[in-house]
């Protein structure tokens, strides 16, 4: 055991699933979560130049992009 984690488990598996099971939930879980502001901070300085920044922009518009209706986005320097 590494971690608390026994790689032996879980013995039981969960099925997942039908399609139409997991939209009512997403559904669900949409108009009554509770609405929060998260701020995406992203390191700009020389340390970041070149290949890490490009990975790091990347990934902050593919964050973005994962569902539009869900963030509002602002940007500032």
């Amino acid at each position: 055991m590494s971690n608390g984690v026994n790689p032996a488990e879980p013995k039981t598996t969960l099925q997942v699933p039908n399609a139409s099971v997991i939209k009512v939930v997403r559904d669900v879980w949409w108009y009554t979560k509770r609405h929060t502001n998260v701020f995406l901070v992203a390191d700009t300085s020389g340390s970041m130049r070149g290949e890490k920044l490009a990975q790091a922009q990347l990934a902050l518009h593919a964050f973005l992009r994962s569902d539009s209706r869900r963030y509002r986005a602002r940007g500032s320097d």
